[in-house]
C-alpha cells in the first residue's frame, strides 16, 4: 500500500474502499483521499462517503490508485 502512496502525484485520487474512519494516514500527502464504508464511524474524514462496495458511486477509472485495506475479509 505504501508503495503505491508514495508514487502518486499532486492531484491523484484514491479510493480507501471499505476503511470505516480511514486506513491510512493521509495528511499533508499530494494526493487526495476519498474515504467508503458501508457504516460511518466516529471520525469520519470531510471526504467520506456512505456507500456499497459493489455499487459505488463514482465513475469508472476515476482513481488512480484503490486501496482495500483490511476489508476483502468482509466482502461476500
Amino acid at each position: 500500500m505504501h508503495e503505491l502512496l508514495r508514487n502518486l502525484q499532486s492531484g491523484d485520487l484514491v479510493l480507501d474502499l471499505g476503511c470505516a474512519d480511514g486506513s491510512f494516514h493521509a495528511e499533508n500527502s499530494p494526493y487526495t483521499v476519498i474515504r467508503i464504508d458501508l457504516e460511518r464511524g466516529p471520525a469520519v474524514s470531510a471526504n467520506f462517503a456512505q456507500a456499497d462496495a459493489a455499487r459505488l458511486p463514482f465513475r469508472d477509472h476515476s482513481f488512480n490508485v484503490v486501496i482495500s485495506n483490511h476489508s476483502l475479509e468482509h466482502f461476500d
